[in-house]
């Protein structure tokens, strides 16, 4: 599990593996779209702060509730940027 904390200057998280993959579509009023290789994600304005982001298997993320998003990765270099 790894928790990092980001202010995208375009409210815009990118999660993938670092060879980029391949970016879903744009559907409007989806805050969180993926494929098989890449996730967008919607998130604070950096002017109001910093975003908090884990990633883990999901038997040590615990947040609490349902999860807004849970999906597997392809990550064939087995790293993720986000």
């Amino acid at each position: 599990m790894r928790t990092v904390r980001v202010a995208p200057p375009n409210s815009m998280l990118l999660i993938s593996d670092p060879n980029r993959g391949v970016g879903p579509g744009f559907i409007e009023n989806e805050l969180i779209l993926s494929t098989p290789s890449r996730i967008t994600c919607g998130c604070m304005m950096s002017d109001d702060g910093d975003t908090e982001v884990t990633l883990g298997p999901a038997a040590e993320v615990d947040p609490g509730a349902l999860p807004i998003f849970d999906a597997k990765l392809e990550t064939p270099s087995h790293r993720v940027d986000v």
